[in-house]
């Protein structure tokens, strides 16, 4: 199985398994997105909880700038389980918001 990092502006915003890709395309008719019959013909996907719909830079291009696009660089599976526990935040972001909630609880 193939894993993958969703990145945006050059930060983590989602991890993929492959087999859960939901591939996309754009409707002219119906102004939305659809599920796409082929990767082939694929212009986007949706994130890993179906709330955001992305345009892929591999992919097709999409006739409206209504979606941010990403790209999708694979992972091993160590790094998507790492990435997914820590809701895809850095090491450094763990750590700050673990220091955040220690000074706010007044512990710090």
């Amino acid at each position: 199985m193939r894993y993958f990092k969703v990145i945006k502006d050059d930060k983590v915003i989602d991890v993929l398994k492959e087999t859960e890709i939901c591939y996309l395309k754009y409707s002219k008719r119906h102004g939305r997105m659809m599920n796409a019959k082929n990767k082939s013909d694929a212009q986007a996907i949706y994130s890993s909880d179906c709330k955001y719909i992305w345009h892929v830079n591999t992919l097709l291009n999409i006739p409206t700038d209504n979606y941010d696009t990403v790209s999708l660089c694979e992972i091993d599976v160590y790094e998507y389980e790492n990435l997914r526990l820590m809701n895809n935040m850095t090491y450094e972001e763990v750590v700050d918001s673990v220091i955040l909630s220690l000074i706010e609880g007044g512990i710090l």
